[in-house]
């Protein structure tokens, strides 16, 4: 029996495959929630969001700018997620996952900073 995708079949290695991808994703979606959540109360109001050359802050933003900072991020996922279930792309499978993967873990790699940098955990 050969694993894998051929003609009009799918086998129970495959449908593991994109379950394990899916779950990837959605935990990495979910990381810069959770961690926003967990360090919510302990934040200033107001997070430096522009720094100078010189390193010193220049601008100041509500909290709540990290939770408008990660909306591209899910809706960007949405779109691909739902461009992928309802167009017959010819992308495969694997690529739509490496750019999903790469984009989602940028995203929350720059406001996990966002959240530690609110934290005056760089100073």
């Amino acid at each position: 029996m050969r694993m894998g995708i051929e003609r009009n079949k799918i086998y129970p290695i495959d449908i593991m495959n994109r379950i394990t991808k899916e779950l990837i994703l959605i935990t990495l979606f979910c990381i810069p929630l959770v961690v926003i959540f967990i360090f919510w109360d302990d934040m200033p109001n107001e997070i430096p969001i522009h720094y100078n050359l010189d390193g010193t802050s220049d601008r100041v933003g509500s909290k709540y700018g990290l939770f408008i900072f990660l909306l591209p991020s899910y809706f960007f996922f949405l779109f691909v997620e739902l461009y992928i279930r309802f167009t017959d792309s010819p992308i495969h499978e694997n690529v739509w996952f490496i750019f999903r993967f790469l984009v989602i873990s940028v995203i929350g790699i720059l406001t996990i900073l966002g959240v530690l940098n609110a934290m005056r955990f760089f100073n």
